[in-house]
């Protein structure tokens, strides 16, 4: 009997022990992958700020990474600035923003927190629910765990939740490549673009804009003209709770009303931008900085809703004159 024991307990033993082999190896690999693209995948989104203490938080879409130069305001403010944003963030992620960062330093409330609230904030398409997967990553750096672990749950199904809790790498997904590319576009095509701007060839590539512009609007019109001002509920109460939030701690607001080029249709959007300044206080404001400059010259625009390098400069300096 114990001869049979000693043969049964030896073959698992030979299972057993290559298992456990592969499973230290995963996991160190799994690690290892996730560690080592974490460093690029911040400097895109940098939601490590909200892991840190700020004075000013600027809380958006890709509207505040590019219409907005946070390094800029940090000097002539001279106080340390958070940018929490990631490309199509809608107002429940925005909140979730805010509302994690005021959990996490109860005791180190900004000075000034500046909202992202262009005329599409409140549309139930521009700003998809399903944005937040390109920053997955970060739940586990302790970022958002219960608003992530709520959607991925109800959005993807509990085999994807599980691999997603288990598997580190496995929270960058399908988006890891758009990120990738982003990372590109920032980091190198805006060192170019920087070169541009400052060479003869901009002044005379200004001069030939208007041939085409036609063209470009065009395009635009055809991306934008889905975007109506209809009012999302969802995102209506969201834009209510992220106000609660900022009167319930003294917090200054202020509802930014980044640039979208004006399609000729920007009266249609009156509606919202009154829900939004509905909510003008003694310490929130709404502010809409030069529309017949920044909505309304090509020379300043990337696309249709980001500013390009020129715009940026000068729009985050009328910003600051506001401050």
């Amino acid at each position: 009997m114990d001869q049979v024991l000693s043969i049964f307990n030896s073959k698992w033993k030979k299972k057993l022990i290559p298992a456990i082999i592969f499973i230290l190896i995963f996991y160190v690999v799994d690690f290892s992958i996730y560690q080592i693209f974490f460093s690029q995948y911040d400097k895109f989104y940098k939601l490590s700020d909200a892991l840190k203490k700020q004075d000013v938080l600027i809380i958006g879409s890709s509207h505040i990474l590019w219409d907005i130069d946070s390094v800029l305001m940090e000097k002539k403010l001279n106080k340390k600035i958070g940018v929490l944003n990631i490309p199509g963030a809608n107002m429940e992620m925005r909140y979730v923003f805010l509302n994690d960062y005021l959990e996490r330093f109860p005791e180190s409330i900004p000075d000034l927190v500046i909202l992202e609230a262009d005329k599409y904030v409140l549309h139930p398409h521009r700003y998809p629910p399903n944005t937040y997967k390109s920053i997955l990553g970060y739940y586990h750096k302790g970022l958002y765990r219960s608003y992530f672990r709520k959607h991925v749950y109800s959005g993807e199904g509990i085999f994807s939740y599980i691999v997603f809790l288990a598997v580190k790498s496995y929270s960058y997904n399908q988006y890891f490549h758009y990120f990738g590319g982003r990372i590109f576009d920032k980091y190198f095509l805006d060192e170019l673009a920087l070169s541009f701007f400052a060479s003869s060839l901009y002044a005379q590539e200004v001069k030939n804009l208007s041939a085409e512009e036609n063209k470009k609007v065009a395009e635009w019109k055809k991306l934008y003209d889905q975007y109506d001002h209809a009012v999302d509920p969802t995102a209506k109460k969201y834009l209510q709770e992220f106000v609660n939030l900022v009167n319930e701690h003294n917090i200054k607001l202020v509802m930014l009303d980044t640039p979208n080029y004006n399609l000729g249709n920007d009266r249609v959007f009156d509606n919202i931008r009154n829900i939004i300044k509905g909510h003008q206080s003694e310490r929130i404001r709404y502010l809409r900085l030069s529309p017949e400059k920044f909505e309304n010259d090509l020379k300043y625009l990337h696309d249709a809703s980001h500013l390009n390098l020129l715009g940026k400069y000068e729009y985050t300096n009328e910003l600051l004159d506001q401050l």
